[in-house]
């Protein structure tokens, strides 16, 4: 009698999750899909329109209006990743305000990147699930990284990767092991569904591996360090900025106005807009074998910093990608190897240091790489990986990496 008790309670278990699952992961592949094809519509239309920058004011503006209007200010990714630990709580109303924000700052030119609204919009979503199925805190939590997870998954077209990275991101050495199946379901349904409304996801071709040798190990090795030096002066200063700005200039709508005219300024003086936006095109050319500007990676790290310390909505992620890959390449020209092979590792690494998160790095790079380099990527990973969430973007990620 115990045994059939239990047996049913498995089963009720296993067909509630695979049922919420599914469900959060189509809903969130449809809303990832069309954020998707917006921001790159509006990424086109201001490649194309240079006026647009001027725009990044009212628009900044308008974007801190957004947030207070929908009484969400001052969440960010570090909230959804406190909400998992069990510290705050997602509310719905972060979906409107972090959709329109972000397509605000994408449009006109702010140097951020797409996975920081994914993670939020994710979370919002499950947290309008949690309050129509009337779950509980546990199960609030485990469905707020499934929709993580999907709109991750629905926009970078990486569900395995999507899946271990919200499932370890929020523990520094642990996973999340409770959430794998649920999310790992909501993540492949995300792919899929946005896959069928016309999203390619990324990927990018490393044809030249180099062999395995002493020698290359070497080179792995000393572009992985390199990139840590570069991503810690890009971590110090995104945090020290981001503190006195707050500090300095206490009015949110006069510190994004301030930023926006920033990031104008420094465009109309570099001559280009290769540095604004999420600077997926760049990664693109560096990927290609293209050859791009020696101090790419540094205006990218000082127009990033403008603008998410002024407050701009989009996420780090995209931005340390290009960092990486332009570091890379510079490195590859005096190291001797392939451009787009040091270009892998160094987004590879630098993620890796600045999320905490090695197992879904590696699980990226195999995505977005392939798995023919996979020994070098182990390497950056390995290399990179240092458990101190100071040197990391969220402060909210526990370090639990020594406990029984």
């Amino acid at each position: 009698m115990e045994h059939n008790c239990f047996t049913n309670k498995i089963f009720i278990y296993i067909f509630k999750w695979l049922l919420l699952g599914a469900l959060i992961g189509i809903v969130c592949g449809f809303i990832g899909a069309v954020f998707a094809n917006a921001v790159e519509y509006l990424t086109a239309l201001r490649h194309n329109n240079n006026f647009m920058l001027f725009l990044l004011l009212p628009g900044g503006i308008l974007s801190v209006f957004l947030y207070k209007f929908f009484g969400v200010s001052g969440v960010s990714t570090d909230s959804v990743i406190a909400s998992i630990n069990g510290e705050k709580r997602i509310t719905k109303n972060i979906v409107p305000a972090i959709f329109g924000a972000t397509l605000i700052s994408q449009a006109f030119g702010a140097s951020v990147g797409k996975e920081g609204a994914s993670l939020q919009l994710g979370a919002g979503i499950a947290a309008c699930f949690s309050e129509l199925f009337k779950l509980n805190k546990d199960e609030t939590k485990i469905l707020t990284v499934c929709g993580m997870g999907a709109f991750f998954a629905a926009l970078f077209g990486t569900p395995i990767g999507a899946c271990i990275f919200v499932v370890e991101v929020a523990f520094i050495g642990k996973m999340l092991l409770s959430a794998i199946f649920p999310t790992l379901l909501s993540c492949y349904a995300a792919f899929y569904c946005s896959k069928l409304l016309g999203v390619k996801g990324e990927y990018f071709n490393v044809y030249t591996i180099p062999k395995l040798s002493v020698n290359s190990f070497y080179k792995v090795i000393l572009i992985v360090v390199s990139t840590i030096v570069v991503g810690y002066i890009f971590i110090k200063l995104l945090h020290f900025c981001e503190k006195w700005a707050a500090k300095i200039v206490v009015n949110e709508y006069l510190r994004i106005s301030l930023g926006a005219v920033l990031v104008i300024i420094l465009t109309l003086i570099v001559g280009n807009n290769y540095y604004n936006g999420a600077g997926f095109h760049i990664i693109h050319k560096v990927m290609n074998g293209e050859q791009v500007n020696y101090f790419a990676f540094v205006l990218k790290i000082v127009f990033t910093v403008i603008s998410v310390a002024a407050g701009f909505k989009g996420g780090e992620i995209v931005p340390t990608l290009f960092i990486g890959a332009t570091f890379g390449s510079v490195m590859a020209s005096f190291l001797g190897v392939d451009t787009v092979f040091a270009a892998a590792i160094g987004m590879t690494a630098l993620l890796c240091f600045l999320t905490k998160c090695p197992l879904a790095c590696l699980i990226l790079a195999v995505e977005l790489f392939g798995l023919k380099g996979i020994i070098f990527y182990l390497i950056a990973v390995i290399f990179s990986f240092l458990p101190i969430k100071k040197t990391g973007f969220y402060n909210s990620q526990k370090c639990r990496l020594y406990e029984r």
